[in-house]
């Protein structure tokens, strides 16, 4: 698929530097969108209907990156969710996963072949839950239209 067309991959941090340095070595493989804040990235979500992963940093001004991903996790369930951090804090580590429930925590300086391949899962886990999701919506269709079709071979019957 196209990097044009692919769901796109949001990357929030305060730290500008890196911003670019994610944008930088992965701009090219996927479609990258940068937020500076966790507000700004609930902000953008409400606003696009085609992003498939959302990779936070821990420790942000304003809203903090277990509190981003508990609230992505409520309002958009089928976005991929993965937290960034340079501290090995045990304490958000669980947060993240409890509250968060990210496919994956990872820890700075990250390196760039590992963290392109956990991307590349979770735009792989987010397709096949698009399409379950459409599947669902399909067999509930044909389930009310069977039920209209047994109704109406009850009444002319």
């Amino acid at each position: 698929m196209p990097v044009t067309e692919a769901p796109a991959v949001v990357y929030v941090d305060d730290d500008t530097i890196n911003l670019k340095v994610f944008e930088a070595n992965f701009k090219t493989r996927f479609r990258i969108l940068t937020c500076a804040r966790g507000a700004a990235a609930l902000e953008l979500l409400r606003g696009r209907a085609d992003v498939g992963v959302l990779i936070t940093d821990q420790r942000m001004l304003g809203m903090n990156g277990v509190e981003l991903l508990e609230q992505v996790r409520l309002e958009f369930p089928d976005v991929q969710r993965m937290i960034v951090t340079a501290y090995s804090d045990f304490g958000a580590l669980v947060a993240s996963v409890n509250r968060g429930q990210v496919s994956r925590y990872v820890v700075k300086p990250w390196m760039r072949e590992e963290f392109l391949a956990a991307i590349e899962d979770a735009l792989k886990i987010h397709e096949l839950q698009t399409r379950v999701r459409a599947a669902q919506l399909r067999l509930r269709g044909s389930e009310r239209l069977a039920t209209i079709g047994q109704v109406s071979a009850g009444v002319a019957h």
